[in-house]
This record gives C-alpha cells, structure tokens and sequence, in this order.
C-alpha cells in the first residue's frame, strides 16, 4: 500500500501555500478591507408569542434564522394536535425548547418522554429533560 501523505512533493506544499497566501492578499486589494456583512436582528419566537416585539414582516430574503422563528411558532401549536408517536414528539418539543426557551415545553416534553416504550430511549429521555431543567435552574 502506498502512503499517500508520504508521496507528496514539496512543491506541491508551496503551491498550495502561495495559493492560499494569495487568498489573503486578494482580500485586501487596495488597501480595502473585506465587506463586513451583518445580519438585522430578528426578534425571537418568544419575542413574538409575547408581543414584545412585532413579527418580522420584512425580514430579509433568505435568512434562515428567520424562516426557522417563523416556523417554531406555527409548529408550537400544533405539537399537541399531531399524532407522532412519544419519541418523535418528544425530540420535536426538546428542539422547540432549546430555541425558545418555553419552559412550559418541558412539562409536555417530560410527558411525552414517559409515553416512551423503550427503556433505554425513555431513560436518555429523562435525563435530557432533567439536563435541560438544571441549565434552565
């Protein structure tokens, strides 16, 4: 078997060092510095179910961060009317919770982990909410 780390040529080495170095240099073309991009900040989901903030109505194209608020909110609602057996449930209100910090989420949460039928997974479960209890505390 041949090693192919220890086929490498040192000119190969340099290459990619030039290649990368030029990289740098190009950021800074002119004395210029690279383009600072910032994103607006979007009120959270707790933000909006407490009226604390309005809804973004014109949150920027593309910004994930805002899609996801938007839909952690229209999913809240509904976790409890969908019919997902305990342990999708369960990860859907933990991932819920550790975006919005809705403690009411783990009492549902703590609910759904009991309905779990699996041992193991019922305990990992458990633990987890007690985790997210303690970091709440």
């Amino acid at each position: 078997m041949v090693d192919i780390k220890a086929t490498k040529t040192t000119n190969e080495e340099s290459e990619l060092e030039k290649a990368l170095a030029g990289i740098n240099n190009d950021a800074k073309v002119g004395g210029a510095t690279p383009l600072d991009f910032q994103e607006t900040p979007v009120p959270t989901v707790d933000d909006i179910l407490s009226n604390k903030a309005p809804a973004p109505t014109n949150a920027p194209v593309g910004s994930l961060k805002s899609i996801k608020n938007s839909v952690l909110s229209d999913l809240k609602p509904l976790v409890g009317k969908v019919n997902l057996p305990a342990e999708e449930r369960f990860e859907l209100l933990m991932q819920i919770f550790e975006v919005t910090k809705d403690t009411d989420l783990i009492e549902q949460a703590y609910n759904a982990a009991k309905e779990i039928i699996d041992d193991t997974i019922k305990a990992e479960a458990l633990l987890r909410v007690i985790r997210e209890i303690d970091n709440v505390s």
